[in-house]
């Protein structure tokens, strides 16, 4: 076939296609263009809750349903949680955060954490809970056993309360009567009353954290049987040093029994119990029975009236021959004295080793001094009970008490001390300041420690308060005053026999020797002489001639005219010629006290 004719063949047959092609698309024009596919909606966007909050804080009590309380919040919440877990028996629901239950135990103050959430996020909020447990009830019908009447003297058998409901403390107001005492949790009261009490009501408080109650006990304490003592009676102690207590009434004195009533008793253990608090220990009483205060009643002899012992010279010296006539000398004792009469002052006291002895003295019935016209008369006689502060006379009766105890020591500074005596100088308000008015109170002792208590690295060669062997230091031990313990000189017939042959062998140590004439045959009271023995050119002679009128002392020493010194002979007689009685000085100061029926 020709070229031409192939051409006209392929023409031919793409019109065909082309014919069938527009014929099958249904004639009704041309078709749109194809779309996509539509795409869903995006979500919509959650926000996170915000502003959570519940009432707080929360106070609850174990055992009692809550009342739940609900958050508040901004937003949708799907869930809620805490942390830490709530309080035991507490509980939150995790839909509505709703929180209720009934605490089973005590939990203290903490906050716990709150979280509200979504999908968009959560907030939170710190709530904070305290549980506790019920308030007790405040105690109820207290009660005791009452009236109750007890004796002065006697151990009371203990008086316990009866209650309903729980106890944290006891107290009573006014105070018991001396001696008597409540324990503060039990309410037990017991002791043994000291001092008699007119019938009066006690009321006793109980309480808790709660609140309280009350009763009204009434007490009376009736004196005890009088009982008084005229000589030492045999001591809760056999040894170590001690104080002695007398209650020394003149001839023709008014006596007020305090040894009796208990007055002395309850005001030697009110400064006793202050001189504890600045020490920290006791003074070594003279006691007796199992801890009663041994307080022995002395009436001087006739014609030792006030008047006679306040003659001019120094009544003190003549209380304390008197007393050592009477027996009043036991080498491991002090003696304070509560004179019903005029005195030096409103007291005085030996001062070893300046002033020897054992003795001292309050005055109770105490003059204005004629030698001080500015010197007011001594107060009333008044005493404090046993479990009260001190007041003067307390005070006073220690001030004098320490003095022959060897108190302010003569070895402490010489700065600190008043000049010629036992006191102090640089604090007014320490007790042993030569003080004279309650004013002064409260006192000390030693408060800066560098006189006589607790003053060893300021005075470390000097003896101190702390370590006296009358304090109590859980053994009859410690330091002795300066020449103590004194010694009781004896003398016989054969002494006296003797004196043509004794032995004279003075020292130039100093001594101190003191006499005293209770010498009375047939019931006469007779002076003495006390001359000294020495060896003179054709042998014993003597000498050195003092008198010693009848209930009298006199002391010897570097003081006076007649000086004694270690190793002296002394001859006590009625006359130049008879002989009483012959004794040596020795180096501790020394006594003798001349007796004959």
């Amino acid at each position: 076939m020709s070229s031409f004719a192939r051409a006209t063949v392929k023409w031919f047959s793409l019109s065909f296609i082309l014919i069938v092609l527009q014929a099958c698309g249904g004639g009704g024009g041309d078709d749109p263009p194809a779309q996509p596919p539509a795409q869903p909606a995006p979500p919509p966007t959650v926000t996170a809750p915000s502003a959570l909050s519940y009432t707080s804080p929360q106070t609850y009590t174990t055992g009692t349903a809550i009342t739940a309380i609900m958050p508040t919040v901004t937003g949708t919440v799907t869930s809620y949680t805490v942390a830490p877990a709530l309080p035991a028996g507490l509980s939150i629901d995790a839909s509505t955060g709703a929180i209720s239950g009934t605490p089973t135990q005590a939990a203290a103050a903490a906050d716990y954490t709150v979280t509200a959430t979504n999908a968009g996020g959560s907030t939170t909020f710190p709530l904070n809970i305290t549980v506790s447990d019920p308030a007790a009830a405040p105690p109820s019908a207290l009660s005791y056993a009452s009236p109750q009447s007890y004796p002065v003297g006697t151990a009371i058998t203990a008086l316990t309360p009866t209650v309903t409901g729980t106890v944290t403390s006891y107290s009573v107001s006014p105070a018991l009567p001396a001696g008597l005492a409540i324990d503060a949790t039990t309410g037990a009261i017991s002791g043994t009353p000291t001092t008699a009490a007119a019938e009066a009501p006690y009321t006793i408080t109980a309480t808790n954290a709660a609140g309280s109650t009350t009763f009204d006990l009434t007490l009376t304490v009736t004196a005890a049987a009088p009982e008084r003592a005229t000589t030492d009676r045999t001591p809760d102690e056999a040894s170590g040093n001690q104080i002695h207590v007398l209650y020394v009434v003149p001839d023709q004195g008014t006596d007020r029994q305090f040894d009796m009533n208990g007055a002395i008793e309850g005001s030697v253990a009110s400064w006793n119990k202050w001189f504890n608090t600045q020490v920290g220990k006791n003074l070594r009483l003279d006691t007796y029975g199992g801890g009663k205060l041994d307080v022995t009643f002395v009436q001087l002899q006739p014609t030792k009236d006030d008047a006679t012992i306040n003659a001019p010279g120094n009544a003190r010296q003549r209380l304390e021959a008197l007393l050592l006539a009477q027996g009043f000398d036991a080498v491991n004792k002090v003696y304070l004295a509560y004179y019903e009469g005029d005195g030096d002052g409103c007291g005085g006291a030996d001062w070893p080793p300046n002033s020897p002895g054992t003795l001292a003295v309050v005055y109770l019935q105490g003059k204005a001094n004629p030698a001080d016209p500015t010197s007011a008369d001594c107060p009333a006689a008044a005493f404090v009970a046993a479990d009260a502060d001190p007041g003067y006379w307390e005070y006073r009766a220690l001030h004098e008490t320490l003095h022959p105890l060897g108190f302010a020591p003569y070895c402490a500074p010489p700065a600190h001390l008043a000049s010629g005596g036992p006191h102090v100088a640089d604090d007014a308000r320490d007790l042993l300041y030569s003080w004279t008015s309650i004013a002064q109170a409260p006192f000390y002792l030693d408060r800066l420690h560098d006189t006589y208590l607790n003053a060893q690295a300021a005075v470390p060669s000097c003896f101190d308060l702390s370590n006296s062997s009358f304090v109590d230091l859980g053994a009859p031990s410690g330091d002795e005053p300066p020449g103590h313990p004194y010694v009781n000189l004896t003398s016989s017939d054969a002494d006296c026999a003797a004196e043509s042959q004794v032995v004279i062998q003075p020292t130039t140590d100093p001594a101190s020797i003191t006499f005293v004439n209770d010498y009375a045959p047939g019931g006469v009271g007779t002076p003495l002489i006390v001359s000294q023995l020495v060896m003179g050119a054709s042998g014993r002679a003597r000498t050195n001639v003092n008198s010693l009128p009848y209930l009298s002392g006199l002391t010897l020493n570097t003081t006076t005219q007649a000086v004694a010194t270690v190793g002296t002979v002394w001859v006590v007689s009625t006359n130049a010629t008879d002989c009483k009685g012959i004794v040596t000085a020795t180096a501790n100061p020394s006594r003798f006290v001349i007796h004959g029926q």
